[in-house]
């Protein structure tokens, strides 16, 4: 009995393959499970049914795609902790108080030509903070920000043959089956078609179809802003600018306060100095406050006690209980400094914000204080103190002065993957070296900037994907649908090997729909009439523009995790961009190539 059910499972492996997509599928729908426990299970089913055989199971995982998305996740990470991103935010917000309309669109057009020569999926990994502090500064909800993010990035792909790894494939298997070799700019025709019609069909669709409830987290997606007091002894030589990132509360001059609302004309702009003598009191981020320690320009925060003599600091997140007694208290007469050596740097709350000095503020519960000094003291108040103590900070000082080679890596790494000089891959991690070596960042941040989910839920794809192709599910797809092809006419042919290629692309990996799908088409153009190069380029549309599904494409997964979006927030509106975006890139293909 076991014999005939593994050999009607041997005669049957494409058959239990598309059982299991189905069960994907479904599962993706109701969302009853995340969407990585699912495509493990698929995974793990398409392994215990013998779908893969032994010698290539673990093939996936050598895949390319999720090497690549590490490493642009490590690389990403220099720019966050060299100040990079930070300054790209800053420099967009600055855009939208000139209005949302310039921000945006100066957004969409950054996305547009950077997606046309970069590797897309970069673009996205380095963007997604930026349009989530655009999204702060606009007081729109992220998700109806990310998705279409993801959506612009892969229309800018479409512009040249070299915006998608996808046009690649496809085009270097035509070649090998004897098309002459695209040019760069061969499909930018329908690819401006595309993106012209795209934008706009986005805009409407996005008004009515993306979630419009606010962000589920929030609150976690604002940043803790800390209080803290800065000034510079009478003695110094000159004056030290504030990152521009800081929000000055109050400055005070020669014992007045002074607010930047009230201060005199000709003082307007000197809220950004903090001068010889002077005083200001600052809300920073974490990561702001802690470059500016780590400066030590500034003389920052209350202390009443100094550590030993060569004792090293360590710094460290305390949260203030409600049993605390220092709670009502003013910051400057917090117990715990007076009887350990710890100096307190700042203090932040989340909703009403503390202030308008360090000094004065009136600790609450919950409050969050960045406390300093020696390892023995911390350790003597976490064990004597209710304070609720984090020793791992969650953020990181800025290393501001590598800016400049994160900036020359990253740029190294697309321009050298880009012209083929070596893989994207290859070039992550040689990109990775000399962030480490110079200092953009370490191991440990670089860790710390993988996403397992994302990673899991694309090898669990590949996995199935690869299942998929090895049991010939995807050639019985492609094969029972070749006779109808033959009896369309050349448009509405078109139409349909666009149709199959996006609905594959969507469940398997846009590279194996690639593979697959293009030398059977070249076969087909003949039988049916059609310019070859014409069914080509509808291939490498119908895989690029992959909208209905995080998992059809590696930057609808990315923001999928980012915005905590819903598979069915996908279904929405990618089901109307897939049909309404494939039906104008055919008829961009069929005026370009006479169809």
């Amino acid at each position: 009995m076991l014999d005939g059910l593994a050999n009607w499972m041997a005669a049957n492996d494409a058959v239990i393959a598309l059982v299991i997509l189905f069960a994907m599928v479904v599962s993706f729908t109701l969302e009853r499970v995340p969407p990585v426990t699912t495509a493990v299970v698929a995974a793990a089913a398409c392994f215990a049914f013998g779908l893969i055989p032994q010698e290539e199971a673990l093939l996936p995982f050598s895949n390319s795609a999720p090497i690549s998305i590490a490493a642009l996740f490590m690389l990403t990470a220099a720019l966050q902790r060299t100040g990079v991103l930070d300054r790209m935010a800053q420099m967009v917000i600055s855009a939208a108080a000139s209005g949302s309309w310039v921000s945006l669109v100066l957004m969409t057009l950054m996305v547009l030509l950077a997606s046309a020569f970069i590797n897309n999926t970069a673009v996205v990994l380095v963007l997604i903070p930026v349009v989530i502090a655009l999204s702060e500064t606009l007081k729109i909800s992220k998700r109806r920000m990310l998705i279409p993010l993801s959506y612009l990035s892969i229309m800018g792909g479409t512009l040249t043959l070299i915006g998608t790894s996808t046009n690649l494939i496809v085009a270097g298997v035509a070649t090998r089956a004897g098309l002459e070799p695209f040019t760069i700019f061969e499909i930018s025709g329908v690819g401006l078609a595309v993106v012209t019609a795209g934008i706009p069909i986005l805009m409407l669709l996005g008004y009515f179809l993306l979630p419009k409830g606010g962000d589920p987290d929030r609150k976690a997606d604002k940043p803790l802003l800390f209080l803290t007091d800065l000034s510079l002894p009478a003695a110094a030589e000159a004056g030290v600018a504030l990152p521009r990132s800081a929000a000055v509360v109050r400055h005070t001059r020669t014992g007045k306060p002074e607010t930047p609302e009230t201060a005199p004309p000709e003082r307007k702009d000197a809220a950004e100095v903090i001068g010889p003598g002077e005083r200001l009191s600052v809300r920073l981020t974490l990561p702001e406050l802690l470059t500016i320690i780590e400066q030590d320009k500034f003389a920052s925060g209350i202390a009443r006690r100094s550590p030993g003599e060569g004792e090293e600091t360590i710094r460290v997140q305390a949260i203030l209980s409600p049993n605390d007694p220092n709670i009502g208290r003013r910051a400057d007469q917090l117990s715990y400094l007076s009887a350990r050596p710890v100096r307190l740097r700042g203090v932040a709350r989340y909703g009403n914000q503390p202030g308008p000095e360090l000094a004065s503020t009136r600790l609450r519960t919950g409050d969050h204080l960045l406390l300093e000094g020696a390892e023995r003291a911390i350790d003597a108040l976490a064990a004597t103190s209710p304070l609720i103590i984090t020793r791992d900070l969650p953020e990181k000082p800025f290393r501001r002065e590598s800016a400049g080679f994160a900036i020359a890596i990253i740029a190294a790494v697309i321009a050298a993957a880009a012209t083929g000089l070596v893989s994207l891959p290859v070039a992550g991690i040689i990109g990775l070296g000399a962030m480490l070596v110079l200092g953009c960042l370490t191991m440990e941040d670089a860790w710390r900037a993988l996403d397992p989910s994302v990673l899991g839920l694309i090898v669990a794809m590949l996995i199935v994907g690869s299942a998929l192709q090895t049991t010939g599910a995807v050639d019985l797809i492609v094969n029972t649908a070749v006779p109808f092809f033959m009896q369309l006419s050349p448009f509405w042919a078109l139409v349909a090997i666009y149709a199959l290629t996006s609905l594959l692309t969507e469940i398997v990996t846009n590279a194996a729909v690639a593979v697959v799908v293009t030398p059977i088409v070249i076969s087909l153009a003949a039988l049916i009439g059609i310019d070859p190069r014409a069914l080509v380029v509808a291939v490498m549309f119908g895989a690029s523009a992959s909208f209905a599904s995080p998992v059809g494409y590696q930057t609808n997964t990315l923001v999928y995790a980012a915005g905590n979006y819903r598979f069915s927030d996908f279904l929405k509106i990618g089901v109307p961009m897939n049909i309404i975006i494939g039906l104008i890139s055919c008829m961009a293909i069929s005026y370009f190539y006479g169809v």
